[in-house]
């Protein structure tokens, strides 16, 4: 009677032993998981962040507004933790202003061709004086652009210590 007692005992705690390495096994395939599905999803962000930035310059160049080449980049070990968050934090208030200004922009030249086609249709002379000054305005606004991405490179290139703005001098004079 112990006997059978003693092999009822051992085959449950080789049977809690099997599913315990069972659940461990399951576990350590859910984390696996999770992990292949992180890094898919952070790839996917990357070529999604990737592709607005190319509309983002598309969309100025379609409007007369090039884009100053701010797209410079030091690998990731020669940046500390807290330079590649301050040029995060550049990239994004500078894209901010810059979406900002094109809104100003697009708006202008709607007001513009409003205004060109009223007096295309008016019976009255032509007035060009309000035409120029939203041309004129349209001009300025692509130059503050330019100016905010100036601005900009100046605050990135504050940020790196001597060694790493020269692996930066190199790089630019190797892309241009």
């Amino acid at each position: 009677m112990e006997r059978r007692e003693n092999g009822r005992r051992r085959q449950n705690e080789r049977e809690t032993d099997f599913q315990q390495r069972e659940r461990d096994m399951e576990m350590e395939r859910r984390e696996q998981e999770h992990q292949f599905q992180l890094e898919r999803m952070q790839k996917e962000h990357e070529m999604e962040m990737e592709r607005l930035e190319q509309d983002r310059i598309r969309e100025m160049r379609q409007h007369g507004a090039p884009s100053l080449d701010f797209d410079f980049e030091l690998p990731d070990d020669e940046m500390s933790d807290g330079q590649r968050e301050k040029i995060q934090l550049i990239r994004f208030r500078l894209e901010q202003q810059e979406i900002q200004k094109m809104a100003e922009i697009r708006i202008k030249e709607i007001e513009a061709k409003i205004a060109l086609r009223q007096q295309f249709f008016s019976q009255k002379m032509a007035e060009m004086k309000p035409i120029e000054e939203l041309i004129k305005a349209i001009a300025i606004l692509q130059s503050e652009i330019k100016i905010l991405e100036i601005k900009a490179m100046v605050e990135f290139k504050s940020l790196l210590n001597p060694e790493q703005l020269k692996h930066l001098i190199n790089q630019l004079k190797e892309t241009h």
